[in-house]
């Protein structure tokens, strides 16, 4: 039955994380010719972000999500009232989005309407406050479903901590992006002039919870410990993304000034060589005509880390997944459901060095067990089917992702370890084959497919018979079963 949709989200061009999963999930839509009829979005701004950037995209109205959402419900409700077929929306759920209040709202109104609505949940606290764990249970209460990436948040869930009924929970996985069929490793790195170098790389967004300063310690002591000095220029660890926008206005910048004066003195304290592109440096859109080494004038075998401190494209982020030998995400918030970066990582079939947060630890354990990885100590370099290595947070992650680049990289220890480009190239076939399966199409068709049951579980009438209830004690004896 074809349906139309309606996604309330972030959206590009807005900078955040959101924002790229529901642009991947509307293009994908945009194929499914028979099941959806219409996709519009309703995106959330930030106060000073300006509507008229929207145009030309499948966002057909905005919602400031600092504001009251009252006009922006009157709308969907008024709009989805006036469809002949029937409306189904996804909402997409991050704490800091909006308001509890203006949440639940909305969930209500939808239900009211009758337009069935599932919520796409982004983060799961394990050990959420009472306004966390409230918000969470009302928007179950509120919708007709809950989309939720991995297993674990699925126990979380449906644990005494949130308490949320199973059926409101559906499990399906982050979309991955196949970025290697389009570009070539060898002709990418060719074009920034990194043709004869491993590159390590760091991308997406920068904030405190990214641990960053973690992943040039690592990268410092794999230069210091396991390169020789003519090795050293043939190595190189790339750093790209700013800061988002809500980060670097809060408390009037005064947490993002301290941040970036913690990465610079990280930088300057590592002993290594290393070179910022600022935000105001024109990046190319264009690498077929000029090398960047040559835009830029960097000599690339003098620098041990590039900064690239701006907000790349969309096609110039998949250079970057493409040019890499090595993903680096030494992340924090070891709850984090969800992480674009490492879903594209996967269907750029390159290797990460990921924490234990619980997005990594399904996705690149080929285990059935998730609960496998989640111990003490670095995890994959004895598993023939892994996607990756997992590590600890914090000091750990230096140490061990120091080791994995040695062992990834570097031939010929005599320890009878498979390591080295066979090593790396098996991870990678590993990778592209689990991402292949979890394109984008194949997950939002799961999305359309759920919501489709759900309408049908809601419309569907049963019989209109009398219902018999119990009047007489029944002879009948329960039969052997089958064990």
């Amino acid at each position: 039955m074809p349906m139309n949709y309606r996604l309330v989200s972030t959206f590009p061009p807005s900078r955040c994380g959101i924002g790229g999963y529901a642009d991947q999930v509307a293009h994908a839509a945009e194929l499914l010719t028979g099941e959806v009829r219409s996709f519009r979005v309703a995106a959330l701004l930030g106060d000073d972000e300006d509507p008229l950037s929207y145009e030309h995209n499948p966002v057909d109205m905005t919602i400031y999500k600092n504001r009251s959402w009252n006009s922006g419900i009157s709308t969907i409700v008024g709009r989805a009232q006036e469809m002949e077929d029937p409306t189904v929306a996804l909402v997409e759920f991050e704490y800091g989005l909006g308001h509890k209040d203006n949440y639940l709202k909305m969930l209500r109104a939808f239900r009211d309407a009758g337009i069935t609505t599932l919520t796409d949940i982004h983060t799961i606290l394990q050990e959420p406050d009472d306004y966390q764990r409230e918000t969470l249970q009302g928007i179950a209460e509120n919708s007709d479903g809950l989309i939720v990436h991995t297993d674990r948040g699925m126990d979380v869930l449906k644990s005494k901590t949130y308490g949320i009924n199973e059926l409101k929970l559906k499990h399906i996985s982050h979309g991955v992006r196949l970025c290697t069929s389009k570009f070539d490793r060898l002709d990418i790195k060719r074009k920034y002039g990194w043709e004869n170098k491993r590159v390590a790389m760091m991308l997406g967004l920068r904030s405190p919870d990214k641990g960053i300063q973690y992943g040039i310690r690592a990268q410092a002591k794999f230069v210091k410990e396991s390169l020789s000095k003519s090795q050293r220029k043939d190595m190189l660890l790339v750093i790209e993304g700013g800061c988002h926008l809500e980060f670097i206005k809060y408390e009037g910048g005064k947490g993002y000034r301290e941040y970036e004066h913690m990465l610079q003195t990280e930088l300057s304290n590592s002993g290594l060589r290393y070179a910022t592109l600022s935000n105001s440096e024109h990046f190319p859109d264009d690498i077929k005509s000029r090398p960047v080494r040559d835009l830029f004038k960097l000599d690339f075998d003098k620098l041990d880390i590039l900064l690239i401190d701006k907000f790349l494209n969309e096609e110039q982020l998949m250079w970057m997944y493409t040019a890499s030998n090595v993903i680096m995400m030494p992340y924090l918030n070891l709850q984090q459901a969800v992480s674009g970066i490492l879903s594209d990582t996967i269907g750029s079939g390159r290797v990460a060095l990921a924490t234990k947060f619980d997005h990594a630890c399904e996705d690149l354990n080929s285990h059935d067990n998730p609960n496998v990885p989640y111990g003490e100590g670095l995890w994959g370099p004895g598993e023939p089917q892994a996607r990756g290595y997992l590590m600890d947070s914090g000091e750990a992650y230096v140490d061990q992702a120091a080791w994995a680049l040695d062992h990834l990289f570097i031939e010929g220890n005599g320890d009878g370890d498979r390591r080295g480009q066979k090593r790396r190239l098996q991870l990678e076939r590993n990778a592209f084959q689990h991402g292949y399966a979890r394109r984008w199409p194949t997950v939002v068709w799961q999305m359309v497919d759920h919501a489709q049951n759900i309408y049908l579980d809601k419309t569907i009438m049963t019989g209109r018979g009398h219902v018999f209830k119990r009047e007489k004690e029944s002879g009948l004896t329960k039969p052997k079963m089958i064990s």
